[in-house]
């Protein structure tokens, strides 16, 4: 390639550069322009410019080029030997590499150049934007299909096309008028179109000439309507006969069909003419057509009853059940019946009396039953005789019965254990000062609280049935109320062989100063809550009643406090 050179000025005075100060940059790039199928390899001409007020004269001056676009950048740099510049002088300078700028697409060619000396360096670099563009290929618009009217939705996606998306528009009338669609993607979603519809798309060919896509159609048919069947009526089982027709129907009858389960089922009959005939039905059963329209979903018309009277079969109800007193709710519910339902009736009293229940559904609600109750349903069906179905029991369970135990009085820093009973499950409420409110028997240990406290005790059996019980725990200041001397209680009770045998040597169970508090009321429990010993002025008098070795509860109860000490006896025999 021959690289030429232009002079703008005829005559300059050429000065060394070292002493000045020169500014040299790049000011146009006359040989690179946005059009349409542009060449592959394009040429890269730059306008070199001497803005300082001395002319240039150097060995070499490096310019280089940048292209970056869809392939990826190429950088190209180049020596420019013995540049001489005035002053306000041009240079022009044609690359010997040329650039290529295909495919088509947006390129940026930057171009920079290099001067030892050039004291102004924000100016050297150029940057220019062009775009190459290629005929218009218009692509395929795929997509067109046959919908219903009701509930159609499809994309459509125009593909194998290059050039820029203008717009898309859609005609109604076969093409003779469009609308503008502003969507500039290669899809369209469409929905709910009620008549055909043609699609197309502009494409905007840059600096090439613009084009339209090929169209897409989309045919759309009128929804099907079933349409009405007429001819209901009520027949005997036997020798009965009759047609049924079928009007106001858009679309084609497929077939005609017919159910003997309430609609559950339908079986097809084959018959695709607007009327049916029926003979000697021998169950009530139902007709109905099916209809379709081209590419809708089939609709079923209006059904139609031939209703056959039998017998009512009167079923059961389902199902026996034991559940709590007074807190209990629940569903009871008619199976295997056929006819009407009248009315349920309920019993608690073994059928002597029965209460009717205004109730006509298939389904018994209950709740808060308090006694053992029966259930059945009244059915009839048409002029034959009522019939009473199988009942179903709900019978009340035993609630068990809450025992939070007796009241308590006990001083600041004191320990209480409770001595509750009547359940499984135990739970205490509130849980202050408690160790544990999820056991039987929780225990205050050291009160640090004065006041009256009360117990909630929610007890709860295996069957799942609750009680609930309350004690309270009253809580004194010893500062206002100094504690009286506590009787001593001992926690074991020994005798001797099996049982006491009156010989003064541990034949009661001794309780220490229980004399100076003779209003005082002495119980012993076992594990099971039962009371096995009760007595008030106790007067160290019980000798164990024959208990077997083991540990049982006991407390001691002083009114004139008032007080009252609980804890674990031990009884031992000695031989």
């Amino acid at each position: 390639m021959t690289r030429k050179i232009l002079f703008i000025l005829a005559s300059f005075i050429t000065l060394t550069f070292s002493s000045k100060t020169q500014d040299l940059s790049i000011t146009t790039m006359p040989s690179v322009a946005s059009g349409c199928n542009l060449p592959c390899s394009n040429p890269i001409t730059i306008t070199i410019y001497n803005y300082g007020p001395f002319g240039i004269f150097v060995t070499n001056v490096d310019v280089t080029y940048t292209v970056t676009g869809p392939p990826g950048s190429t950088t190209v740099t180049e020596t420019i030997p013995g540049l001489t510049l005035p002053a306000g002088g041009v240079y022009i300078y044609t690359f010997f590499t040329n650039a290529t700028i295909c495919p088509a697409g947006t390129y940026t060619i930057a171009a920079d150049v290099n001067m030892i000396g050039d004291l102004n360096t924000t100016n050297d670099p150029l940057t220019v934007t062009i775009t190459n563009d290629t005929t218009v290929v218009p692509g395929t618009l795929l997509g067109s299909d046959t919908v219903c009217a009701s509930g159609n939705a499809g994309i459509l996606t125009l593909t194998g096309n290059n050039g820029y998306i203008d717009y898309w528009e859609y005609s109604t009338d076969g093409g003779t008028t469009w609308n503008n669609i502003a969507d500039t993607t290669n899809t369209y979603s469409y929905s709910s179109l009620t008549e055909t519809t043609i699609y197309q798309v502009h494409i905007d060919g840059g600096y090439c000439p613009d084009d339209f896509s090929p169209w897409a159609v989309i045919t759309v048919d009128d929804t099907t309507d079933g349409g009405f069947t007429v001819g209901a009526a009520t027949v005997c089982a036997t020798g009965n006969s009759g047609q049924i027709d079928l009007t106001g129907y858009v679309g084609n009858i497929v077939d005609w069909e017919y159910s003997t389960d309430g609609g559950a089922t339908f079986t097809s009959t084959g018959i695709d003419t607007n009327f049916i005939t029926y003979t000697n039905l021998t169950t009530t059963t139902i007709y109905q057509a099916i209809v379709q329209n081209g590419v809708c979903p089939s609709d079923f018309s209006t059904p139609t009853t031939i209703t056959v009277t039998n017998p009512p079969v009167p079923g059961s109800v389902s199902a026996d059940i034991t559940v709590c007193p007074g807190t209990n709710s629940g569903s009871l519910a008619l199976l295997g019946y056929s006819g009407t339902i009248q009315y349920w009736i309920a019993t608690t009293d073994g059928g002597a009396t029965f209460t009717p229940i205004a109730n006509t559904t298939p389904i018994e609600n209950y709740s808060g039953l308090t006694q053992t109750t029966t259930y059945y349903v009244v059915l009839q069906n048409g002029v034959c005789p009522a019939d009473t179905s199988l009942g179903a029991t709900v019978t009340m369970a035993v609630s068990p019965v809450a025992d939070a135990g007796p009241d308590t009085v006990i001083y600041l820093g004191d320990t209480v254990c409770f001595t509750a009973s009547g359940g499984f499950f135990y739970s205490w409420s509130p849980s202050v000062m408690l160790n544990n409110p999820g056991i039987q028997n929780p225990c205050i240990f050291g009160a640090d609280s004065v006041g009256v406290f009360t117990y909630t005790l929610t007890v709860t059996d295996m069957g799942g049935c609750t009680d609930t019980d309350v004690m309270t725990v009253t809580v004194i200041d010893t500062s206002s109320t100094p504690p009286p001397t506590p009787p001593k209680i001992p926690n074991l009770f020994v005798c001797n062989f099996l049982t006491p045998n009156s010989d003064g040597d541990n034949d009661v169970w001794n309780i220490n100063d229980i004399d100076q508090y003779p209003d005082n009321e002495v119980m012993i429990i076992n594990n099971h809550g039962q009371i096995l010993f009760e007595q008030k002025a106790y007067n160290n008098t019980w000798n164990g009643d024959g208990l077997p070795d083991g540990s049982y509860y006991y407390v001691v109860k002083i009114n004139a406090i008032p007080k009252t000490y609980k804890g674990v006896l031990t009884i031992a025999s000695s031989k």
